[in-house]
């Protein structure tokens, strides 16, 4: 049975998810959404379903690398990855997730979808 309360978008990407002060697992962010994520690779076999993690993220932000951390719960392990619930987030780092979710394309403008965008 599908849980998922948003729309899932494949990715691979290099993630940080710190499960305590010493134990910091180097995965691949395999599919996000606004309120989730799939993470697998590194040592996630470490991870425990309820636990609480910080999954850190870095992207390209006007030339430069951004860093954010967002917290999350451990909320499904399978072998070789984990599923988390992403939990409240600072307005950068809820940006930066929509930007990675919803990426611009040059054809959109003031927010609209490039297909409905018309050139006059």
């Amino acid at each position: 049975m599908e849980m998922r309360e948003c729309q899932r978008r494949p990715m691979d990407r290099e993630v940080l998810v710190q499960a305590s002060p010493t134990a910091a697992h180097a995965c691949r962010l395999k599919d996000l959404t606004l309120d989730g994520a799939y993470v697998a690779g590194g040592s996630t076999a470490g991870l425990e379903t309820g636990a609480v993690v910080s999954l850190g993220i870095s992207v390209s932000d006007d030339g430069g690398i951004r860093r954010f951390v967002v917290p999350a719960r451990v909320v499904r392990t399978a072998p070789g990855g984990a599923g988390l619930r992403l939990g409240a987030m600072d307005l950068g780092a809820y940006s930066a997730l929509l930007n990675l979710l919803f990426p611009a394309t040059p054809d959109s403008r003031a927010g609209q979808p490039a297909a409905a965008v018309t050139h006059e």
